[in-house]
């Protein structure tokens, strides 16, 4: 089949932007009777066509001028969506205003600028060719996304947070359960001026919710915790998505040289870009882009009788082992001991307000309700990013009966699942958080 955008007026003869595929036509859009001239700043741009690599995007301008001696009337037409893998987005003078329904008029001599954004989501380059050819006139007024008119281009968390998250005190059952949950905060010691409404969390619960991400080129391999307020390194608070990997690192140790300071561990160094390895997770050039170096609190607690509440105030508290620092500013961390406690739905015997209300080291007291319907729970030992504050040594982690199982020696093995924040700049131009349709974000 043949994706096809078009820019038409009713006359026979027009100019031609093409993209190919492994020779096989895939995008077109036609200018009827107008010039069209396509500029670039992207060095890929070359002898009227534009490269663009397996898994980006790119973005050039299209400036069209009306060279016929009477009006020429334009508008953009979407005909059949031959891949998932190829998307064309488009707009005039800035994201959020896309061209109208009514099309523009262009007088003679007069010229419109276009944007086009083409993201390729297949494992090999197209290339977008400029050529001449004729004889296609008046076809039916469509817009792109599968016929839909784009009226904005939202970021990836505006999205989240209309299209996937449900409304304040929402039940969890079979209409709720894909969506985000809302979960409002008391002021934590290390947030004394956060705005109340910064206080709020949006976090996916329950045993599979659709919050798969393909990140990295790994399809399905990441999952959303949330939508967070966090401050980046210069103290700008925003919010961001926040994802964890789905398969883990392998047993690994928290901190070789037996101290729990998470800023100089080994754990910390092998998972975030340093000296000695300049890329220990294998990320993508596109991939670095789209990662959030932020302050994470490291407040902590000399107990795990503690509800996901309890933890979340002494996560961003200021008890720390003597001189451990409170925050650590970087890329990629662990879970906390709260988002393991807080993605729990509950069960038909205990429901999540009752599973909330346990502390997280008794939670195998409340039978299977509260671990089994809880997408972070793994039936293995797995590191968290928080550390003990009454000895030296000692990290938190969840154990594989799905407690939060107290802490353990930091030279001891658990399983690590890397964390991080996407930048808020991203957009999701993919996907529904199903493990077969995951969401695919790209940076504006």
């Amino acid at each position: 089949g043949i994706i096809s955008l078009f820019l038409v007026v009713g006359y026979s003869s027009y100019a031609l932007f093409t993209v190919k595929k492994e020779n096989k036509e895939a995008i077109r859009i036609v200018t009827g009777t107008l010039t069209g001239t396509l500029t670039s700043e992207d060095s890929a741009f070359q002898d009227n066509k534009l490269t663009v690599d397996a898994n980006t995007k790119k973005e050039i301008t299209i400036k069209l001028t009306n060279n016929n001696s009477i009006q020429a009337k334009l508008n953009f037409y979407y005909l059949d969506n031959i891949s998932e893998k190829v998307h064309i987005n488009y707009y005039k003078d800035t994201p959020n205003r896309p061209p109208t329904k009514e099309g523009v008029v262009l007088e003679q001599g007069a010229s419109e600028s276009y944007h086009l954004r083409i993201y390729n989501l297949t494992n090999s380059s197209i290339t977008v060719e400029f050529r001449s050819d004729g004889g296609l006139a008046n076809k039916e007024l469509a817009f792109p996304n599968d016929g839909k008119v784009i009226e904005e281009i939202k970021t990836g968390i505006e999205t989240l947070l209309t299209s996937y998250t449900n409304t304040e005190n929402a039940i969890f059952n079979n209409d709720t359960k894909d969506k985000m949950f809302i979960y409002h905060h008391e002021r934590g010691e290390q947030q004394s001026r956060w705005d109340d409404d910064e206080l709020t969390d949006f976090r996916y619960i329950g045993a599979n919710p659709n919050n798969y991400v393909t990140f990295n080129n790994e399809d399905a391999g990441w999952r959303i915790i949330g939508v967070f307020t966090v401050e980046d390194e210069n103290g700008k608070k925003e919010k961001k998505i926040k994802i964890i990997k789905q398969d883990s690192l392998g047993l690994k140790v928290w901190n070789s040289d037996n101290n729990n300071d998470w800023s100089q561990s080994s754990l910390m160094k092998e998972i975030n870009s340093n000296e000695e390895e300049k890329n220990p997770l294998n990320f993508t050039e596109e991939a670095k882009t789209m990662i959030s170096k932020i302050k994470w609190p490291l407040g902590s607690s000399n107990t795990a009788i503690l509800t996901a509440d309890e933890f979340y105030q002494a996560e961003r508290g200021i008890k720390v082992y003597q001189d451990r620092p409170i925050l650590w500013i970087g890329e990629i961390g662990l879970m906390y001991p709260s988002d393991y406690g807080y993605a729990t739905s509950g069960g038909s015997e205990k429901n999540r307000q009752e599973c909330l209300a346990t502390a997280l080291y008794n939670i195998i007291n409340m039978g299977n309700n509260c671990i089994d319907n809880n997408w972070l729970y793994k039936n293995e030992n797995q590191w968290t990013i928080l550390p003990d504050f009454a000895n030296f040594n000692y990290a938190f982690y969840r154990d594989n009966s799905g407690t939060i199982g107290g802490y353990a020696i930091v030279t001891n093995r658990a399983y690590a699942y890397p964390v991080l924040f996407l930048d808020s700049s991203l957009e999701i131009f993919q996907g529904n958080g199903t493990k077969k349709d995951p969401f695919i974000f790209f940076k504006s």
